[in-house]
């Protein structure tokens, strides 16, 4: 898998503490949207199908909470067009349910 997709987890961390110990850790919604767009260059058909399940397990946790999709929306701005053609496509077969949120809200 390229190492650019690597960026998106990289650019939107977070800390969480574990056992004592304080982690960056990528943001659920980076999480997601990574998972969507890596899903969709995999070429092992179980494997694309795993990435996808966990997208949407955790996409749809994320659109339960208000500040979760702010920050959904946010990831998803801060995308290339490229990177966002490719995830809508994704989403559009995968999860309607957000790609409608973040369809709906984008325009």
């Amino acid at each position: 898998m390229g190492l650019r997709y690597l960026t998106l987890l990289e650019a939107n961390t977070m800390k969480a503490v574990y056992k004592g110990m304080t982690l960056n850790v990528p943001e659920p919604a980076a999480f997601v949207l990574h998972k969507f767009i890596i899903s969709a260059r995999r070429p092992n058909p179980a494997k694309r199908e795993k990435d996808v399940d966990t997208a949407k397990d955790i996409g749809h946790f994320i659109l339960k909470h208000e500040l979760q999709r702010i920050q959904l929306l946010k990831v998803y701005d801060g995308l290339p067009n490229k990177w966002k053609l490719s995830l809508l496509a994704v989403l559009k077969k995968s999860s309607l349910e957000i790609y409608d949120y973040i369809h709906e809200e984008k325009k």
